[in-house]
């Protein structure tokens, strides 16, 4: 019974959560799909097609989109299928580490409410999430179990978590220090080495190979991008702004997170309960909680789609040790549980009711979406070829069948003045600037709000004349 509902639940949540994407259209998941379906080998990644994103999600998009194609409704399924691999992920751990059918029931909730007020722009973030999930599901079983074959396992899902977002790297001093307790205990220690290395450097040399980039592309474009953008404040100052992120504590608590924790951890030190389990597991575990929180105070970010690096490793801690305890009373499971599953059928039911009540699901230009304003330009844009747009946030390519001329992601060019140009990208710029004169250009208006303009788009300021406003894109032609 327990199992069918958790199932129920899932597929529900999969299904509806995705929807906001049609009256969001979220400019985060739009880039991600876009070039997932469009890199190839005269788009490249980190050339024509640059983002400080590693290559896995497009890959994962790129393979669901060879098989059902790109569309609209497409992008809606590319989507489902994202956030069914995150909760079936929570769903497997659950099942393998708790027998309370109770617990199970609530962490399931848990699960679901975890997506509260997110949106698809949380998308890749949740797909890092679900491959983090796993890789400490069988580090927690190598450790448990003194086999290295789990951790070899682990290890080359934290890499493709690395080559999703590079934040995940923070996570490999703790996989080290298993690698270390492991490495004691093998009675064959160069065997050990050696798979390791071999199925970790396959994994990377295969991501490498099918997008055509080389090592100064890839720290160009994800590592040198966070030491650039990295806000050089002191320790204080970070710890000041981690306290007052007062929208992200207030959505862990909606999410269910934050208050789980917290009974989580009171339950635990009220029973001593440390004395009972293997101490290298706590070590382990709270380890990957606070390297994720020290992240997060790194990057200064109270965007929710960055909070899931420290979130992940604190929802799994939940799960873990909710199937190592003994809860007596029933109640401190049901009434959060019913609370955190009241508060996710009324963000549920908000997202349904703005898709279906001013039908989204059929028309992109519905009252309550983004581009309710923009038809004139999809409709223009749909006639083209190729087309020149400056901060596209990648459903101009998803709604017609043109192709782009620039980097979908050419934002920080325009944009950031401490932005640091690469050769791609200068090459592009000059080819939009050399246009033949009547050429047409779409710019978003974000990027002309910006009250202190780079050097590049004044340059194509210059050699563009403004035509109309055309909702969120003005549209130019070359001089």
């Amino acid at each position: 019974m327990i199992k069918k509902s958790s199932f129920f639940l899932i597929i529900t949540c999969s299904i509806i959560w995705p929807l906001s994407i049609f009256y969001n259209w979220s400019s985060d998941f739009g880039i991600y799909y876009s070039m997932g379906n469009l890199i190839d080998n005269d788009y490249r990644l980190y050339k024509e097609s640059w983002d400080t994103k590693g290559p896995v999600y497009f890959f994962f998009l790129k393979v669901i989109g060879e098989i059902i194609g790109k569309g609209v409704w497409q992008s809606y399924i590319s989507l489902i299928v994202t956030t069914l691999f995150y909760l079936v992920s929570l769903f497997f751990i659950i099942n393998k580490f708790v027998k309370n059918d109770l617990a199970k029931l609530f962490l399931v909730i848990l699960s679901i409410a975890s997506l509260n007020f997110q949106y698809a722009t949380s998308s890749i973030a949740i797909f890092q999430s679900s491959l983090y999930i796993f890789s400490y599901y069988f580090l927690i079983r190598s450790i448990e179990s003194k086999n290295s074959y789990p951790f070899l396992l682990s290890t080359i899902l934290l890499s493709a978590a690395i080559l999703t977002r590079i934040d995940a790297i923070v996570y490999s001093f703790v996989f080290f220090f298993a690698f270390i307790i492991l490495l004691k205990g093998s009675k064959s220690k160069l065997k050990f080495i050696l798979l390791l290395i071999a199925f970790n450097f396959l994994l990377v040399f295969f991501f490498f190979s099918f997008y055509g980039f080389n090592i100064t592309e890839f720290y160009q474009a994800n590592i040198d991008h966070y030491r650039q953008f990295a806000v050089p404040s002191n320790i204080k100052t970070k710890i000041y702004i981690l306290i007052y992120r007062t929208d992200q504590l207030i959505e862990l608590s909606l999410q269910g997170i934050l208050p789980s924790f917290i009974l989580i951890l009171g339950i635990i030190f009220f029973n001593k309960f440390y004395k009972k389990i293997d101490l290298k597991n706590n070590i382990i575990i709270f380890s990957l909680v606070f390297f994720g929180v020290i992240f997060s105070i790194y990057s200064e970010s109270p965007s929710y789609r960055h909070a899931n690096i420290f979130v992940t490793p604190i929802l799994f801690l939940i799960i873990y040790y909710l199937g190592k305890i003994q809860i007596k009373n029933k109640f401190v499971l049901i009434l959060p549980g019913l609370l955190f599953l009241i508060i996710s059928l009324v963000f549920y039911t908000m997202t349904i009711k703005k898709v279906f009540l001013s039908d989204c699901y059929k028309n992109i230009f519905c009252e309550n979406s983004n581009y309710k304003q923009s038809k004139k330009t999809i409709e223009e844009v749909n006639k083209l070829k190729n087309v020149d747009v400056i901060g596209s946030n990648g459903w101009i390519y998803v709604f017609t069948d043109a192709k782009p001329n620039l980097s979908i992601v050419n934002w920080n060019l325009y944009f950031n003045a401490n932005f640091y140009p690469t050769e791609y990208t200068i090459n592009q710029h000059n080819d939009l600037i050399s246009r033949k004169r009547g050429s047409n250009l779409w710019i978003n208006k974000l990027i002309l709000n910006n009250p202190n303009p780079t050097i590049y788009l004044n340059e194509v300021i210059n050699h563009y004349q403004f035509v109309e406003d055309q909702g969120l894109f003005f549209k130019y032609k070359k001089k």
